[in-house]
């Protein structure tokens, strides 16, 4: 599957992406390996990617395999859209 990353990690699953990190900082010590903080809450927020129907992308009912049309634009922070830093 040629994919982005984004769309590999929703395809692995989230909370799994989080998990094998949190294991990688604690067992090799490293904190470049500690999962970013909008992973952990996404994963806790239920959005854990294709399995869920959400993650990075949102996925149509019954169709998993590719991402709803308008879904690349999830993100905000406050007011302002995480992906062009506008308002």
């Amino acid at each position: 599957h040629p994919m982005g990353p984004l769309a590999l990690a929703d395809l692995i699953g989230l909370d799994t992406c989080r998990a094998i990190l949190e294991v990688m900082a604690r067992e090799s010590g490293e904190e470049r390996f500690r999962p970013a903080p909008l992973l952990c809450r996404m994963a806790v927020a239920g959005r854990l990617g294709r399995k869920a129907g959400r993650g990075f992308f949102e996925y149509e009912t019954g169709d998993r395999d590719a991402p709803s049309k308008g879904s690349g634009r999830l993100f905000r922070k406050g007011n302002q859209d995480v992906n062009t830093g506008k308002q």
